[in-house]
């Protein structure tokens, strides 16, 4: 493609920009992904908290239970102990004995539970507890981790529309044709669209270059591309100094 010496030398200063301004784009677009991220660890926190309080009213629900069962055989011994001098066998006497004394042995095992469950109970309000002075910690200091990031978005995107503009100069004088091949070459690989010769290889994919395309770099004649990685080559003034 005909191109001038000039137009190479703005390519190549048109690359170093476009180099700065992708890195721009690059902390721009990485800043939500973190903001997420942060976010994450607080839904870690908040689920934390949900199965400490979860735990904790399993735990009531567990304690209520066995106080109505407790309730229950309670109720079943009195009823028991009023029907003793209602009987008027031996061994219905002793039969009615035999379910007060299993009722009663049967509400103190209830008692015992009832006790160890009251422990875990304050076990579990003291990880409510804790869990939530955590998630109270964590919304405060991600809050102004995320505010620091949204305020360095904002520094980053006036910044990068600042260098936007710089660009529409930079290439002001350019033809349309060397323009629109150097910004598809950009497109197609990767973001870099310039790739320098060292010695006699092109710096991107290390490919010697045939005596013909040295040439035709060195005369400045026009676009010149790799026949590799097909970026446009170039040859700095200290780098062509040598033997020829």
């Amino acid at each position: 493609m005909k191109a001038t010496k000039e137009d190479v030398l703005k390519l190549i200063r048109l690359q170093d920009h476009d180099k700065a301004s992708d890195d721009l784009r690059g902390k721009i677009e990485k800043i939500p992904e973190d903001i997420e991220a942060l976010k994450a660890e607080v839904s870690g926190e908040e689920q934390r908290l949900a199965a400490a309080d979860q735990k904790s009213k399993d735990l009531l629900v567990r304690k209520k239970d066995k106080e109505n069962e407790m309730a229950q055989k309670e109720g079943g011994i009195k009823k028991h102990q009023g029907e003793l001098n209602a009987v008027k066998t031996n061994e219905a006497f002793k039969a009615l004995l035999k379910e007060i004394d299993d009722a009663k042995a049967a509400v103190g095992e209830l008692e015992t539970g009832i006790l160890e469950l009251m422990e875990e109970i304050d076990a579990a309000a003291k990880e409510v507890k804790a869990a939530k002075a955590d998630l109270d910690r964590a919304n405060e200091e991600n809050g102004k981790r995320v505010k620091v990031l949204e305020d360095e978005k904002v520094v980053l995107e006036a910044k990068l529309k600042e260098e936007d503009a710089k660009r529409a100069a930079m290439t002001e004088g350019l033809s349309a044709g060397v323009l629109e091949f150097y910004e598809k070459t950009r497109e197609r690989r990767g973001g870099v669209a310039m790739a320098e010769i060292k010695g006699e290889s092109c710096e991107v994919c290390h490919l010697k270059q045939p005596p013909h395309t040295l040439v035709d770099i060195k005369k400045a004649a026009g676009i010149v591309t790799c026949e590799s990685c097909q970026r446009i080559l170039y040859q700095t003034v200290s780098a062509s100094a040598g033997p020829a």
